[in-house]
């Protein structure tokens, strides 16, 4: 500063500062340096770390086709744990903005809530609710899961999709991973990443549950949103899909539903068989 000021008032005029150069030199000095960002690509996330000086990570949850997700906690609000999602690169960064822009147009105590989007450090991340809890996936696995708790499930599931539907949205991307079980067996939905209008043409959606048709191009639809819950469903219950490909006799590829077979009927008794016939349909 004492530099500043010296050149602006010396007695020589030769190197005395014009008004201009004085007012530049003033400015760089209020303005704050920039935020440095760790470099594309070089991880700074890791159990213990502290991200922005505000998230303390306490647990890698997983990682997917476009990010990675972590357990922390916000040391600006006490006790208060969220769930980091970590993009892989700056596209996927564009998908966790989409999402957080998608997630503010619901209200509902079925559907996670995303809280903020963070530009820094570089490519971004986005904060959401944590939901205690396991995905549908891991709650699959336990010893004790039957039919009565995948049609509990599955009953939930349809109230949550049918005030989503009833906003003229689809979800976009059902999946095991994406149905939160809690310890009293409420469900939330979270990952809205492909929130879409119905009847958007939009690209996207987990491989083993999307709707045939939305895979071809055809738009979004509430019908293919109930296709991906019932796929979601017949996977965990019977680890396959609920239907194959075949050639028809016109010689064109044709999805049909695959029945159930003996093994899976003896597996699943005679209720878990009513139960997923009305899935395979």
């Amino acid at each position: 500063e004492t530099g500043v000021l010296s050149s602006g008032l010396s007695d020589d005029r030769s190197v005395r500062w014009s008004a201009k150069q004085m007012a530049d030199a003033v400015k760089n000095l209020l303005e704050p340096a920039p935020v440095l960002a760790a470099p594309l690509g070089e991880s700074v996330f890791e159990v213990g770390a502290m991200v922005s000086g505000r998230f303390e990570i306490l647990e890698k949850l997983g990682t997917g086709g476009v990010a990675t997700t972590w357990k922390v906690r916000d040391i600006f609000e006490e006790g208060n744990l969220k769930v980091l999602k970590q993009p892989h690169d700056e596209s996927s960064f564009l998908i966790a903005v989409a999402e957080f822009s998608n997630a503010k147009k619901l209200n509902h105590p079925g559907c996670s809530k995303t809280r903020e989007v963070h530009e820094r450090p570089l490519p971004g991340f986005l904060i959401s609710e944590y939901i205690p809890g396991v995905t549908l996936l891991e709650k699959s696995k336990e010893l004790d899961f039957g039919i009565s708790q995948a049609r509990e499930i599955a009953k939930q599931c349809l109230s949550i999709l049918s005030y989503i539907h009833q906003e003229n949205l689809v979800h976009g991307d059902l999946s095991p991973k994406n149905i939160i079980v809690g310890d009293n067996g409420k469900v939330t939905l979270i990952d809205f990443g492909l929130l879409a209008p119905i009847g958007k043409i939009q690209q996207g959606g987990t491989p083993t549950t999307i709707a045939p048709e939305v895979a071809a191009g055809k738009p979004r639809s509430a019908q293919a949103d109930l296709y991906s819950l019932g796929s979601t469903i017949v996977r965990i219950l019977l680890g396959r899909q609920p239907n194959h490909p075949i050639v028809n006799s016109e010689g064109q590829a044709e999805i049909v539903s695959q029945p159930l077979t003996d093994q899976e009927i003896q597996q699943w008794g005679e209720g878990g068989e009513a139960f997923l016939k009305v899935l395979l349909r």
